[in-house]
């Protein structure tokens, strides 16, 4: 029987021709002739037979045409995607000191249903948990021992401004490196497993360009270390260095574990029992991250320090398995019938190793490919579909069948993925089994460890995120379609804008591009009055395509990175690498091209005010002051959508700016000046008005704002 093929559009050709006679009045009261001798009646109808003919080609064109476009243009549907998430085992028993391997399979339950995880990378379980955690920062200590332990809270790493010299300290209620006997360590401690859950719910998606990977490498340094003399734990000199074996949070820049090497024989283990380490009691053992080079765009902030916390995902590798042919009942045997379909258990299916098993018992490992089309008759290919969970096998032309009573076999497979696995963070997690023989190679468990783990309880962290069904061939088509109108080649200002607002990984607040001549000329990205507006995060193009300049001329692409509130975002020197990796891997061989900071302009705005009726001098001062740094502020002020690069401040939009401030009645006076010595600034001589370069922005300083009461004399 054929198949059904469904009607895009129902009308015919005899249809189309009196649809549009019958417009013919509406347009034209001159044209009375229609019959079929008129020529415009012979234009309509030609008309109407293309528009037949291209009804019925759509009526023909298939999923698998689609694909096959798109394969075209690089692009194929995206598998599906698991979920992860982050579990901790509080208890671990018998296996302390030991690492648990990955591959051990966790069972999750959220209601009446049961779905499998497992554990992606080997993890050191310890006994020890965190007992404390405080911050020493530029403006003191903070304690954050409750913030740590409850749910829904976070601190800052290392104070609010991160600088240099600030320290994480971790307190433990036991040896975080104690290992049982037998393993692997030196003087009785194996390496601890820490994990670091950041958090950055509140921050922006980091950039990403196409399918491009992240390059970035973090210029902070942050040192692990440890104290020799917990009676002298406030003098440097009592704290060595932690190698550092691993570090998933690279440099805290994203949640992750790191690894510490066991500490030296100088550890004073004995000593922190009876300290006072940081004037708290006596007891927990501390370990410490300190901040030798800043340079964090975003101080970063913790939701959890924790031990034991297992890395999962929503997938589960199974064994050898016997497939069956799809829609076929009886023997589970090939046929010699081209494009046969063998389906597995379940689906989806994310990896797959597949042989062929011939009658006389000889099995051939077939070669997975995305489609036959460049496939040969002798080829032993199949093409895997994860969502349906078949493998399909060639015609004979395009593929080899399998010969007939072979059977398919998959030696290995994956399976797993999809939104299912983005259950909740009230769901319960238990160990279901521990791998005799870890597949990532690590040691196995000793007897009867792995299986006193089975059945413990697991707490996540947070939700299970990120999973993702296969895309559909229209998600991928409009996916096709978005990536063709981004920018992937330097070509205009707008184009390096763009493209740097791109860089993969990082969070950029706002990118402008600009050229220097050798003769010292400058043309900005922006309109041609100068204003030298740039582009936003999402890279949108900026006032209009401006040429390059001359050959002998160096394009300036200027980032500012993202940050929480209001100050000056300053790029470190691995986040403006990373954007120079990016931008001239998409450069024209011929552009010489810099990525520099973004020059900031000291700023001080005199405001005189008068308070309105009911308000308070200080509360109207506050608000005053806060509404100038917003009014400045590179990435939000202005307009919304940060400070203009470039842009000259006006002392007339300074009042329009305050005088919509709550409890302001009048402005009365205003005068901003900036750092005369500063390159490229002007300020007039009367205040109205400071120029800064085309590539600069304000940095809002110290305010004096007075305020008047409302009779006119000086608020108290």
């Amino acid at each position: 029987m054929s198949l059904e093929i469904p009607d895009l559009d129902d009308r015919t050709f005899e249809d189309l021709v009196a649809a549009a006679v019958e417009r013919i009045p509406v347009h034209t009261d001159e044209w009375t002739d229609h019959n079929a001798h008129d020529p415009g009646i012979t234009v309509l109808e030609t008309l109407a037979w293309v528009a037949e003919s291209y009804g019925y080609r759509l009526d023909r064109v298939t999923d698998r045409h689609v694909r096959n476009y798109l394969a075209l243009v690089g692009v194929t549907p995206r598998e599906p995607i698991p979920a992860t998430a982050r579990v901790r085992l509080a208890d671990p028993g018998p296996a302390a000191g030991r690492r648990l391997p990955g591959g051990t399979r966790l069972l999750v339950e959220e209601g009446t249903t049961g779905r499998p995880f497992t554990v992606t990378r080997s993890t050191r379980l310890t006994g020890a948990s965190v007992a404390r955690v405080v911050v020493a920062h530029d403006r003191g200590r903070t304690e954050h021992t409750t913030a740590n332990a409850t749910d829904g809270l976070h601190f800052p790493a290392f104070g609010e401004r991160a600088a240099a010299g600030s320290a994480l300290y971790v307190g433990f209620d036991a040896d975080p490196f104690e290992g049982p006997d037998g393993a692997d360590g030196h003087d009785g401690r194996v390496p601890l497993d820490l994990h670091l859950a950041v958090h950055d719910a509140d921050l922006p998606a980091p950039s990403a360009h196409g399918e491009e990977p992240v390059r970035f490498e973090p210029s902070v340094d942050l040192a692990w270390e440890y104290c020799t003399d917990h009676a002298a734990w406030w003098d440097d000199a009592t704290w060595e260095p932690l190698d550092v074996l691993a570090d998933g949070s690279r440099s805290l820049y994203r949640g992750g574990t790191v690894t510490l090497a066991p500490p030296g024989a100088d550890w004073d283990l004995a000593g922190a029992a009876t300290a006072a380490v940081l004037d708290g009691p006596p007891g927990p053992v501390p370990l410490r991250c300190r901040l030798v080079a800043a340079g964090f765009e975003i101080p970063p902030r913790l939701d959890r320090v924790t031990t034991n916390v297992l890395e999962a995902a929503d997938l589960e590798h199974r064994g050898t398995r016997t497939l069956s042919p799809t829609g076929r009942d009886g023997e589970p045997t090939a046929t010699a019938r081209p494009g046969q379909a063998f389906e597995f258990d379940d689906a989806p299916v994310l990896d797959a190793e597949v042989a062929v098993e011939t009658p006389d018992g000889e099995r051939t490992r077939w070669t997975e490919v995305p489609d036959f089309d460049a496939s040969g008759p002798d080829d032993r290919h199949y093409v895997r579909d994860a969502t349906a969970g078949t493998v399909t096998f060639g015609d004979g032309r395009r593929g080899a069948v399998p010969p007939a009573g072979s059977t398919v076999v998959a030696e290995r497979y994956t399976v797993g993925g999809g939104t299912a696995g983005n259950v909740t963070a009230s769901a319960r997690w238990t160990v279901e089994a521990v791998p005799a023989e870890p597949p990532d190679g690590g040691d196995p468990l000793p007897e009867g460890v792995g299986d006193a783990l089975a059945g413990g309880e697991l707490a996540p962290l947070a939700a299970a995120a990120d999973g993702r069904d296969a895309e559909t061939t229209a998600a991928a088509l409009r996916r096709a379609r978005e990536e063709r109108r981004r920018p992937y080649r330097c070509v205009t200002l707008a184009d390096y804008e763009a493209v740097a607002a791109g860089t993969p990984g990082l969070r950029i607040g706002r990118t402008t591009a600009w050229v220097e001549t050798d003769a010292g000329d400058e043309t900005d990205a922006g309109d041609e009055n100068g204003s030298g507006e740039g582009t936003g995060a999402d890279g949108g193009p900026g006032a209009g395509p401006d040429p390059r300049g001359p050959p002998d001329s160096t394009v300036h692409v200027v980032v500012v990175p993202y940050t929480r509130g209001t100050g000056r975002p300053v790029p470190s020197d691995g986040f403006l690498a990373a954007v120079a990796g990016h931008v001239d891997g998409h450069r024209l061989v011929t552009d010489r091209v810099r990525v520099d900071a973004p020059t900031y302009v000291p700023v001080r705005v005199d405001a005189e005010v008068r308070a309105a009726p009911g308000y308070a001098a200080l509360d109207v001062e506050r608000a005053v002051a806060d509404a100038l740094d917003g009014f400045l502020d590179p990435l939000s002020g202005f307009d919304g959508d940060g400070w203009p690069f470039g842009r000259p401040l006006y002392r007339s939009e300074v009042y329009d700016a305050l005088a919509d401030v709550p409890g302001v009645e009048r402005v009365l006076d205003v005068t901003a000046r900036a750092d005369p010595t500063a390159a490229g600034v002007q300020t007039t001589t009367d205040g109205t008005a400071v120029r800064i370069p085309a590539a600069a922005l304000f940095d809002a300083g110290e305010h004096a704002v007075t305020v008047r009461s409302a009779d006119g004399g000086w608020s108290p």
